[in-house]
């Protein structure tokens, strides 16, 4: 399955909100992780299906193979790894308080950077 930018975003802010909080490696730890405990995974990892998935990112920033497993294609459109880095960003950098006020402004700032259409929580 190939994704569009829409896409990923519209999968990721449902993911997020949805979980209500950041994926992280260990309990009480400060590493963001894109499979995390009690199976939750961050922006990006929840784009990626479980047979693209290689343990091996974990700990490191969003490049071209992890780009390419959460669109499911070539990620050479213009602005694609940068929207996945700034996803990435957001869920790393999002407060434990008022995690989904977080998510709902930053998605709302991306998506008229990237002049995608905001997808309203439900």
């Amino acid at each position: 399955m190939s994704r569009t930018q829409q896409e990923v975003v519209d999968v990721a802010a449902k993911h997020l909100r949805e979980q209500g909080e950041r994926s992280m490696c260990s309990a009480g730890g400060a590493v963001c992780a894109y499979r995390g405990l009690e199976g939750r995974m961050c922006a990006i990892g929840c784009l990626i299906p479980d047979d693209r998935y290689k343990p091996g990112w974990e700990g490191s920033a969003v490049d071209y193979s992890i780009a390419w497993a959460a669109y499911g294609r070539d990620p050479g459109e213009a602005g694609d790894c940068l929207l996945l880095e700034r996803l990435q960003y957001l869920h790393d950098n999002a407060p434990a308080v008022d995690f989904c006020g977080w998510v709902n402004d930053s998605i709302r700032s991306l998506c008229i950077n990237f002049d995608l259409v905001y997808p309203e929580p439900n």
